[in-house]
């Protein structure tokens, strides 16, 4: 269908009107929704006009039924805070003024109807102990005659460590149980988004604009690019031309291709916050774990039918994201100093065409550096950059990179017995660009 201007790419065209489900409210508010509550219903709507719409299921419907019984008020808090990040939050710190002045009414509505999770679903003490503020943390620290000087996360570590302890009678509870229910009263009310429901309109994020990258912040805020993008095509400040969306291939086969998609993205965006927070012992683990999670797809008939979509849609399968989270394990090998491991995932990368084949030309240089510099291999490093040279796909700045790795081997010393080898790869001639130079004088005032 033709999609309206001013909408992303995507999403065709959708009303801001109710999500799709709701009774109404029968006040203003539900005729004329303020702007987050509007975009939010119009990705709704736009998804499930769509034939996107087939690969969500009756779960999913559910919970989208839910959220369009809600009242203005009810559905205005949940996308309030569906955009925040996945944590849990004190009622008392919440200051939503459009939406109500006393929020507790409002949070059981969407506690009724399962869209949240209120303080009697916060098992985890971690989780409570994030809430604290550092006075807080201090007196629940001196309750349990623990330490309460140093940094905020001993004071948290030692917590932990007598939550973990076991009650040596029976009949007592479990420290981890006396520090819940006290820490649960210097909390007080508090809130968290339901797990389910906030991975459904995730989900139906993700479906109306694919194109929309999700790193890491965007992964932890359910995907919020996309509102982002309609926030400023409401201000003005971003216009789309006319498109007219014309589907000749179908990226998600069904349901569960759309789920590994899914969960290949969070994987990267995970890894990208361990890089980030150059937590590299915990980028390694997350690394493997994709790694035998893909050796299970790449002997799966889903290959084949990624193979058979373009390659600006291939980017789009699970296949291609693993693909870029191989590639970033290779730099996580290499800051741990595993560089045999990463030799051998470059050469697994490069023995297969059919994802991110614009990279072929960082892995075939990163290859040649690791056999030669980390490893002391020269003559396999040549073999390599011959090997790179000759391969097509190669963009032509990568091929310089080479043969300028080529030739800083050639003039090394130690590489002197390779000469003959490094003489015979092919030279790339680069032209130099044309050069303009304009004279004038500096205009002086008088």
């Amino acid at each position: 269908g033709e999609g309206e201007e001013g909408a992303p790419p995507g999403g065709g065209e959708g009303e801001e009107g109710a999500a799709p489900g709701a009774s109404g409210s029968g006040d203003a508010d539900a005729a004329c929704p303020p702007y987050y509550l509007g975009n939010f219903q119009r990705v709704v709507a736009a998804v499930l006009r769509s034939p996107d719409a087939e690969l969500l299921n009756e779960d999913d419907g559910r919970w989208i039924g839910a959220f369009g019984r809600l009242s203005a008020a009810a559905q205005k808090l949940y996308v309030r805070l569906f955009q925040r990040k996945l944590n849990w939050l004190k009622v008392n710190r919440l200051d939503y003024a459009e939406v109500c002045l006393d929020l507790m009414p409002v949070i059981d509505e969407l506690a009724l109807a399962g869209l949240v999770q209120t303080g009697a679903e916060l098992h985890d003490v971690s989780h409570g102990l994030a809430l604290l503020t550092a006075s807080e943390l201090k007196l629940l620290t001196r309750h349990f005659h623990l330490r309460a000087q140093g940094q905020r996360s001993e004071m948290i570590g030692s917590l932990l460590s007598l939550a973990k302890q076991q009650s040596i009678f029976s009949m007592n509870r479990s420290p981890g149980s006396a520090i819940l229910t006290r820490m649960k009263e210097m909390v007080g009310p508090c809130v968290r988004i339901s797990l389910a429901a906030r991975a459904v309109f995730s989900r139906v994020l993700l479906l109306y604009s694919l194109t929309e990258p999700m790193d890491e912040e965007d992964a932890a805020c359910a995907g919020q690019n996309q509102l982002s993008t309609l926030l400023l095509v409401n201000m003005g400040r971003l216009t789309f031309p006319h498109y007219t969306i014309q589907r000749e291939a179908k990226i998600f086969q069904n349901r569960e291709d759309l789920l590994r998609y899914e969960a290949a993205c969070h994987t990267l965006a995970e890894l990208g916050a361990a890089m980030a927070a150059k937590d590299w012992e915990i980028a390694l683990q997350i690394y493997q774990r994709a790694k035998e999670t893909w050796s299970h797809l790449d002997n799966s008939s889903n290959l084949w039918l990624w193979r058979q979509l373009p390659v600006y849609l291939r980017c789009f399968t699970a296949g291609w994201v693993y693909t870029t989270v191989h590639c970033r394990g290779v730099e996580v090998l290499q800051r741990l100093h595993m560089y045999t491991e990463a030799v051998v995932e470059l050469r697994n990368l490069l023995d297969q065409s059919d994802f991110c084949p614009e990279s072929r030309g960082h892995w075939w240089d990163r290859l040649a550096l690791n056999l030669q510099q980390h490893l002391k291999q020269p003559e396999q490093a040549v073999a390599c950059i011959r090997a790179a040279l000759a391969d097509v796909r190669v963009h032509a700045g990568h091929r310089l990179a080479l043969q300028q790795r080529a030739q800083r081997m050639h003039d090394s010393p130690s590489c002197r017995q390779w000469h003959h080898l490094l003489q015979e790869l092919p030279v790339i001639h680069v032209e130099d660009v044309p050069h303009v130079s304009s004279e004038g004088h500096d205009q002086v005032a008088p």
